[in-house]
């Protein structure tokens, strides 16, 4: 429920949805091998359940165990797929990416990313605004960074925004 909450709302992104599910993964492998050594308190509710009816162990770790697994495989099968968020990060972090981690941009991008790093009011426009509106901004003055930032930034990573324009209406 959690992780479901925390995918929804305006300000999101590919990169930030990806970033908060790759999390959650994590947290999964953290629950498996806790429930492999009969550590059960991040399940507070089957702990108590357990503790107080004295059930065997082994057979509740093996159904949660694969219950997470299977959460596992469901998350990365319809959320991770092939997205590379390591050549992305130029967007979210564009004031301390170094030139070597554009290489992959197109030589006019990687020229006019140049510029970029070395301008030094974008630090304080960086810190006042969204992503999002940060990229916007920068359309007039680099062209093809904004174009390219807003490629990755602007399609609508969840339906939160079309189902509240839809409970509005």
């Amino acid at each position: 429920n959690e992780l479901n909450m925390s995918l929804q709302g305006e300000n999101t992104n590919i990169l930030i949805l990806y970033d908060k599910i790759h999390a959650f993964i994590k947290k999964i492998n953290l629950w498996k091998s806790s429930v492999k050594n009969d550590i059960f308190v991040m399940f507070s509710s089957t702990y108590d359940f357990i503790t107080e009816n004295n059930l065997d162990n082994i057979t509740i770790k093996k159904s949660i165990i694969d219950h997470l697994s299977s959460i596992e495989k469901k998350k990365k099968k319809y959320f991770l797929s092939d997205l590379n968020t390591e050549q992305f990060i130029w967007i979210q972090q564009p004031l301390i990416v170094e030139m070597a981690q554009v290489k992959h941009l197109t030589l006019s991008a990687q020229e006019e990313f140049a510029e970029f790093s070395c301008d030094s009011n974008l630090k304080i426009e960086f810190s006042k605004q969204t992503l999002n509106g940060f990229w916007l901004r920068q359309k007039t003055k680099y062209p093809i960074l904004a174009e390219l930032a807003m490629d990755i930034l602007l399609p609508f990573a969840t339906t939160y925004l079309c189902e509240v324009a839809f409970s509005v209406m």
